[in-house]
């Protein structure tokens, strides 16, 4: 049901993938708010703009976060040229790339990357892309942050690393990859225990 236009911009987000906080709609040249009412049949002009203003910055921020975890593209691609922070973080301090690399989305991962976002950030259990990747068995995502440089040895705030990380959960191409990388070895025998890298 398209009663206003903020229902209007999901439509049009959902449907041809034009993200809400980049939508404006204009109806006589006129500007329409979100809570305007659309009751009536109306010629309505859409253009996209640049988030300007922080509030702006801060829902594209939150936009690329949700298209990035849904896997969504074009969306995705949209926000970041229109310059979205590529190292926003949600509630749990993880980042666009970490919920792409957790959710196994190779050509966001990729996308995100070439953008520049930050591979080594740590949400607030000290996980990244790379320990996420290894967690889920996503052996194309972990190439791909480990040819752009993602620290093989970066440990959560238990201790585990990348590497441990693949080990326990029997991902063993990934363990592969990492050691071709040169991830330290003595992190194994540091396990502590197998549910600290759980």
């Amino acid at each position: 049901d398209i009663s206003d236009v903020r229902h209007l911009k999901a439509s049009l987000c959902k449907l041809h993938g034009f993200p809400t906080c980049m939508q404006q709609l204009l109806h006589n040249g006129n500007s329409l708010e979100n809570s305007f009412e659309l009751d009536a049949l109306m010629n309505l002009q859409l253009i996209l703009v640049t988030p300007s203003n922080e509030a702006q910055q801060l829902k594209a921020a939150g936009e690329l976060l949700d298209s990035c975890a849904r896997g969504n593209l074009q969306i995705a691609r949209l926000l970041l040229e229109a310059g979205a922070n590529k190292n926003a973080k949600d509630d749990l301090l993880r980042t666009a790339l970490m919920l792409t690399a957790e959710r196994g989305h190779v050509e966001i991962v990729r996308l995100l990357l070439q953008a520049g976002a930050d591979k080594d950030m740590q949400d607030c259990l000290g996980e990244t892309a790379l320990t996420l990747a290894a967690q889920n068995g996503h052996v194309e995502i972990a190439r791909l942050l480990l040819q752009a440089g993602a620290d093989k040895d970066l440990q959560r705030h238990v201790g585990c690393t990348a590497l441990m990380i693949a080990a326990y959960y029997g991902h063993t191409e990934i363990v592969r990859l990492l050691l071709q990388a040169g991830a330290d070895t003595a992190a194994l025998r540091r396990l502590h225990s197998p549910i600290a890298c759980s």
